[in-house]
């Protein structure tokens, strides 16, 4: 603030200040429960004037009572913060002269501090499920309305058949590249890994957190931490997520054997003598191994397995047992082709996106021997594969032909009109939306990968996304036949505030709670075990996890499937529920009845 704003203001605070009798009243009750703690960017001359007018009350309000010096409210008093930097590396730590500041004489210490955390505030709340709309979405202009389709979304894997394949082939790689052989005992089990967990590669721990990086669960392996245990950690039970060389979020479906393979190694070394457990890895006489080193181990067996080809080979070998084949799917993808445009794009080559299509969309037109067989190209009008997500969304690479005789490449950029049920390979979001003639709002992207396809897509080119979560059928399952868990969670939570309806900050009081906090974690626990050993994919008790809070964000639509749309008409409009916010829920809006509203509603009546 300028210095001339400020003049203008001292001059006259009791025309640009409100004084409220009640501030000094809650500081001082608010020290006595706790230390207080004024951050400021003001200077000191700034501060201290305005805080001696706030808190210039007599003590006992007669003429006898003292004034009470108002830095007395507070245990320690910061200025000059320079916010945001000071939640950063923040700057020099000096002391202020309150005497001679004004003058601007200062010496060390006080002055500009770096990060402090002063108080942790949350928000608890049982508004878990939305409708699946999330946001407006109209689909009645039918020129207007586009579909983008990766394959995995057509594909549904087999479940847990194809993450115990890549389990293997995983156990495999790193054996190969020198694990002890020991860790192929391990195999795999479906209902410990959820998506959405962070990996921390500095002490091996899979995190569990809410979308501002509080922890909901933190695991060792397979060793689940305790409340003393996590805060020798994390001593906040937060995290900073920013920090993305040591925080690694495991968002995808294909993160699950990922996850899963991270807590057998550190299940493994751990229990082995051999090894010496240390803080940030593992030692064996003069060798070193951190977590750092083995998640990068893990992820380069990943990338392997996926790239080698090795996977795709042994699927291939046997699509019945890995790929679900669902007669659905071409019923959907021509009726959606006759309302719109249709674009496939995946990172898979030619080969192997052919081989998955063949198999899913051979289906007989008409379901008689005389019906003809329909080539999978003709469901699309334009088909990329090698896209390279999410670098396609950014400035993505060369466009190139495919030749779908040989299945390579034609030499050269392509750099012609659209050619209807011709193939390429690369090229960027952008290339795409020229060659179709379409903008990113008269488009609507179905995608899996949270990262690489919702949030790229929506942020970089603003299209309309739709996210597939396979995981949504076990969670309604286990939402609706666990429903009396989730209400025995409200009327504990209600039960816990009429503990404090009549208290205010200058009640003695103190409600023995303990007994409800120990039923609210027994009730919570229940319910996450009902979904699995890392509980639910979007909410752990009453607060929702960081991959919920992502989809909300970034998801237009979501759904266990895009067959869902086989169900709705192409012109239906998805409108999201309205939304309150924690300050309007707490307003009870009655309905008042009068004849002017009596004649409305016959008149709604007689319309409908």
């Amino acid at each position: 603030m300028a210095g001339c704003l400020k003049e203008k203001m001292l001059k006259d605070l009791e025309k640009y200040v409100v004084k409220d009798p009640r501030i000094p009243l809650l500081l001082s009750r608010m020290k006595d429960a706790g230390k207080m703690f004024l951050a400021t960017n003001s200077d000191y001359s700034y501060t201290d004037a305005i805080m001696t007018y706030l808190l210039d009350f007599r003590e006992g309000n007669t003429v006898k009572s003292q004034h009470r010096p108002w830095r007395s409210y507070f245990d320690l008093i910061v200025v000059d913060t320079r916010k945001p930097l000071f939640f950063a590396e923040g700057t020099v730590l000096r002391q202020v002269n309150t005497v001679r500041a004004p003058q601007g004489q200062r010496q060390g210490g006080w002055r500009g501090k770096s990060r402090m955390n002063f108080m942790e505030t949350g928000k608890d709340s049982y508004e878990i499920w939305n409708y699946y709309p999330n946001k407006f979405i109209q689909r009645d202009d039918t020129k207007r309305f586009h579909i983008l389709n990766t394959l995995f979304n057509l594909t549904v894997y087999t479940s847990p058949d194809y993450e115990e394949l890549t389990f293997e082939l995983l156990l495999e790689r790193l054996v190969s590249i020198g694990y002890p052989p020991e860790v192929l005992e391990y195999k795999y089990d479906p209902a410990f890994p959820t998506r959405g967990l962070i990996f921390d590669a500095r002490y091996g721990n899979l995190l569990k957190v809410d979308s501002h990086g509080n922890l909901l669960a933190c695991a060792h392996g397979f060793h689940f931490l305790k409340g003393s245990e996590i805060w020798n950690y994390y001593p906040n039970k937060f995290i900073q997520r920013d920090d993305t060389k040591r925080f690694h979020i495991l968002n995808t479906l294909f993160n699950l054997t990922e996850t899963y393979l991270l807590a057998c190694l550190v299940d493994f070394f751990t229990s082995f003598s051999r090894y010496m457990n240390c803080e940030t890895g593992y030692r064996q006489g003069n060798l070193f191994m951190s977590f750092r080193s083995m998640f990068q181990d893990v992820r380069e067996a990943m990338d392997y397995v996926h790239l080698s080809g090795c996977l795709k080979e042994k699927m291939l070998k046997d699509l019945e047992k890995y790929v679900v084949k669902d007669p659905r799917i071409p019923l959907l993808l021509s009726r959606m082709k006759d309302a719109g445009k249709m674009f496939l794009a995946t990172n898979s080559d030619y080969s192997y996106t052919d081989a998955i299509m063949t198999y899913l969309l051979d289906f007989r037109e008409g379901n008689t021997v005389k019906s003809q067989h329909r080539p999978w190209r003709s469901y699309f009008d334009l088909i990329v594969v090698d896209t390279r997500k999410p670098l396609f969304f950014a400035e993505g690479t060369v466009l190139r032909q495919v030749n779908t005789d040989t299945g390579k490449l034609r030499i050269g950029t392509y750099t012609g009109a659209h050619q209807h049920c011709t193939v390429y390979s690369g090229g960027s979001s952008d290339m795409i939306c020229d060659l179709l003639g379409v903008k990113g709002k008269e488009i609507l992207y179905i995608g899996d990968h949270i990262f690489g396809d919702i949030l790229k897509s929506k942020k970089r080119q603003g299209w309309r996304t739709f996210l597939v979560v396979p995981e949504m059928a076990k969670e309604l399952q286990v939402w609706t036949e666990k429903s009396e868990l989730f209400d025995e969670l409200r009327r504990l939570d209600a039960h816990l505030a009429e503990l404090y309806q009549h208290l205010d900050s200058g009640s003695s009081e103190c409600p023995d709670i303990s007994s409800i906090k120990k039923q609210i974690q027994k009730v919570t626990h229940e319910m996450d075990m009902c979904y699995g050993k890392m509980g639910s994919l979007f909410h752990c008790g009453s607060r929702q996890t960081l991959f919920a809070n992502q989809l909300m964000r970034y998801a237009d639509l979501y759904a266990a499937s895009f067959v869902n749309f086989l169900y709705y008409p192409f012109s239906y409009v998805f409108r999201a529920p309205a939304a309150l916010m924690p300050h309007e829920s707490t307003v009870e809006h009655v309905k008042m009845e009068t004849p002017e509203m009596d004649v409305l509603h016959q008149l709604r009546q007689q319309m409908d």
